[in-house]
């Protein structure tokens, strides 16, 4: 199917259950039937404005709805990129066709051979094995939790159908193999290919403002409350002179993976034990829910994942970072809003913090779906 974004959307939702349920149910005259759909869909579509927009999503860039793009197997993004070799090659192919016709192709294997080795591959029914079923459902739930933390910025959810999808890889290419049974390194390749097929964002990297830190001061002490209008009007001084971290998108990524991660870690956590002392509603008081402070997020951040940083003044710039990370996490007007400060830890005596180092944070509760 080519020009598959102009499709009229009532022949699109039309082929629906074919793509989905492999069979096509007909009505006429009064009479119904159900006919088995044999035939794999490869469509081909143009990006919206006739280019592909790399910061921008799949979904973002092709005019398809998600429920005729979740019942695709696999996409291929093809971009026409100036390169001096390829443009070349390409050239020179089309040029040598034209002229000598026929006389420019040397295929290693005729169109007879091929269609023989289809034919013959296409009798095989593959059955899956014990160990390939154990790889399936391992590398499902690694699609999954991939796809929990909202973080994989894939063209679609991933939900049952791309198992189904893995299965149906898997059967492909022990047939592409002349086998009868599936191994698990078919389903370990058909693994590799819907991975690579989800297209992920080519994020920029980020400017986060470096807002001047005060040195901190001990938790509770009179001169906090005494030096905190001081301490406004210097920030509103020193406004103008702010400067900004450059945070590479990577970077960036990694750290809020590891963050939502671990709080999603310690909310299920939270959920089970109430849920063993009784509390079955799901119900859970504050201080029960998996919280943690952002002082202590940062410090676990350090101490399971900068082991590597020796230096003292790596160590701090490293914590620096993570700190500003965090707070574009918690701010509203940054897309996502990751975080939220449902309140403040009470002061521990003798203590010192940065500002506002004491709020409690939570992963936000619908952030993801």
């Amino acid at each position: 199917i080519d020009e598959f974004d102009k499709m009229d959307m009532r022949d699109q939702v039309a082929i629906h259950e074919a793509m989905e349920q492999q069979t096509i149910s007909i009505t006429k005259a009064g009479i119904q039937a159900t006919l088995n759909a044999r035939t794999s869909v490869l469509a081909a579509a143009n990006p919206i404005n006739g280019r592909y927009d790399r910061s921008k999503s799949l979904k973002a860039n092709v005019a398809m709805t998600p429920p005729i793009m979740s019942r695709f197997d696999l996409f291929f993004v093809i971009v026409d990129e100036c390169n001096e070799v390829s443009d070349y090659n390409i050239a020179k192919h089309i040029v040598n066709v034209h002229r000598l016709k026929d006389e420019a192709l040397h295929p290693e294997y005729s169109t007879e051979v091929v269609q023989k080795y289809i034919r013959f591959a296409r009798t095989l029914l593959p059955r899956i094995t014990p160990e390939a079923r154990r790889v399936m459902v391992q590398q499902y739930r690694q699609l999954r939790q991939s796809d929990a933390t909202g973080l994989s910025k894939a063209s679609y959810r991933i939900t049952v159908r791309q198992l189904e999808s893995m299965i149906r890889l898997s059967e492909a290419l022990a047939r592409l193999h002349c086998d009868d049974k599936i191994e698990p390194k078919y389903v370990h390749e058909a693994c590799r290919l819907l991975r690579k097929s989800i297209i992920h964002v080519e994020a920029h990297d980020l400017e986060l403002e470096d807002v001047a830190m005060p040195a901190p001061t001990p938790a509770g002490s009179e001169a906090d409350l005494s030096s905190t209008r001081a301490d406004e009007a210097e920030a509103e001084a020193e406004a103008a002179k702010r400067k900004y971290i450059t945070v590479p998108a990577a970077k960036f990524q990694s750290v809020v993976t590891l963050l939502v991660r671990h709080l999603r870690q310690l909310e299920d956590a939270a959920a089970a034990a109430a849920e063993a002392e009784g509390g079955a509603d799901g119900a859970l008081a504050p201080g029960e829910r998996g919280e943690m402070r952002k002082a202590d997020l940062i410090t676990w951040y350090l101490r399971e994942h900068c082991q590597h940083i020796k230096e003292e003044a790596a160590l701090v710039q490293e914590a620096r970072v993570v700190r500003l990370i965090i707070n574009h996490m918690i701010n509203p007007d940054h897309g996502d809003n990751v975080l939220v400060a449902i309140g403040r830890a009470p002061a521990v005596e003798g203590e010192e913090l940065y500002p506002d180092d004491d709020q409690i944070l939570i992963v936000r509760p619908n952030y993801g779906e």
